[in-house]
């Protein structure tokens, strides 16, 4: 009786290699491309969207730090006089362009440390402005724009920036200059080629409200009518007659 010979299955020849055939490398690429031209937008979107978030993080972050730091300064700011010849104005001087003050700083020479400090705006790049602090010594002379040193980029951006002044009694107006009344609060507008970039502008309060003209020689009546008010709501009550 003849035995059956097991099967063995004969693989390739010696010679042989295994891979993938030309017409499965062509398929391969095809479907690479269709799928690469298909996500192509998508991928461009987010790259265009991811740009935009980290420009409005950095424009955030240096609207608070340049916010800050002018609001201290105002918050801060020294009602102080100048007399030049016969004329007697407050230290504080203001454009739509620029800001002039004294302000406890800290950094400045004897107690309190007051000194001047300048803000104004000038121009970054062809399209854009920038707004740059600087502080001087109170001196005379530095009053004239000069000796004003340190200089720090508050704000800066493909934007255009204006100071407005707005008095006690409401009056807005865009110059503040030879005046004895400090202003009630600095207003900031960021102007971008379609408009204003926030609905409404930065507002800046100066607490030192007390006018010049009340420390004068001869005051006017108004702060003589404050004085007698304070004296009658501090002092003492008058003794019914006998």
């Amino acid at each position: 009786m003849r035995r059956k010979r097991p099967a063995v299955r004969r693989g390739p020849p010696a010679s042989g290699r295994a891979g993938f055939s030309l017409l499965e490398v062509l398929v391969a690429m095809a479907i690479t491309v269709l799928l690469v031209v298909t996500f192509a937008p998508f991928a461009s979107q987010l790259i265009l969207t991811w740009g935009r978030g980290a420009r409005t993080a950095e424009l955030v972050d240096m609207l608070t730090r340049g916010n800050d730091r002018l609001a201290r300064d105002l918050l801060a700011v020294v009602p102080m006089t100048l007399t030049r010849g016969e004329r007697t104005s407050m230290i504080f001087r203001g454009g739509p362009g620029y800001l002039m003050f004294a302000t406890a700083t800290g950094f400045g020479p004897g107690r309190g440390g007051i000194e001047l400090v300048s803000v104004g705006i000038e121009q970054d790049g062809a399209a854009g402005q920038a707004i740059v602090r600087r502080r001087s010594p109170l001196r005379d002379e530095a009053i004239a724009a000069s000796g004003f040193k340190d200089p720090v980029t508050l704000l800066t951006g493909p934007y255009q920036y204006r100071f407005d002044y707005v008095a006690a009694d409401g009056t807005k107006v865009g110059e503040w200059q030879d005046r004895l009344d400090m202003p009630a609060r600095v207003e900031l507008t960021i102007l971008t080629p379609t408009g204003p970039l926030l609905p409404l502008p930065l507002s800046y309060f100066v607490p030192a409200d007390l006018s010049a003209a009340c420390i004068t020689d001869e005051p006017p009546d108004f702060c003589e009518a404050d004085g007698d008010e304070a004296d009658q709501d501090s002092g003492d009550p008058t003794p019914p007659p006998d």
